[in-house]
C-alpha cells in the first residue's frame, strides 16, 4: 500500500507557478529592452536630422554672405534641395541697406532650424558682426 501524504498533495503545481512567474518577469524585461531601444533609435535619428539642418542652415548663410558680396542689392530666395529624401528648403531673406540681416530657415519632415547673420558694407568692404543659430 502507498501512502501519499498531505505534504506532497499541497505542493502539486508549485512549478508551474514558479514557471509562470518566470515568465511574467522574463516579458517584462524584454518588453522594457524593446521599448528602451525603439525610444533610442528616435532620438538617433533626431539628433541626425537636427545636424543636417544645422549643416543646410550654416551653409544658407554662407550663400547669403557670397551673394550679398557679389550683388549688395541681393534680397533672398528659397531653394529646395530635391538630391535628400524627404526634401530640404532652405529660405533665405536679407533685409536692411548699410548693415545686411540675413536669416535662414532649413525645414525638413516638419522640423525647423533658423539662423542668422549680421554684417555691413564699408565702402565695397563687408564686413560680418554677428552669425548665430536663433531659438
Amino acid at each position: 500500500m502507498i501512502i501519499i501524504s498531505k505534504n506532497r498533495k499541497s505542493r502539486s503545481g508549485q512549478a508551474l507557478v514558479g514557471l509562470l512567474a518566470f515568465m511574467a518577469i522574463a516579458v517584462i524585461v524584454t518588453s522594457a529592452a524593446v521599448i528602451v531601444s525603439l525610444l533610442n533609435t528616435q532620438r538617433t535619428s533626431d539628433y541626425a536630422l537636427g545636424e543636417e539642418l544645422f549643416a543646410y542652415g550654416e551653409g544658407g548663410l554662407e550663400n547669403a554672405t557670397l551673394r550679398t558680396l557679389r550683388d549688395p542689392n541681393f534680397a533672398g530666395s528659397t531653394t529646395t534641395i530635391t538630391e535628400v529624401t524627404p526634401q530640404v528648403s532652405v529660405i533665405l531673406n536679407i533685409t536692411g541697406s548699410g548693415t545686411k540681416t540675413a536669416t535662414v530657415r532649413a525645414e525638413m519632415s516638419g522640423n525647423m532650424r533658423k539662423f542668422q547673420s549680421v554684417g555691413s558694407f564699408t565702402g565695397t568692404v563687408f564686413t560680418l558682426s554677428g552669425w548665430q543659430e536663433l531659438p
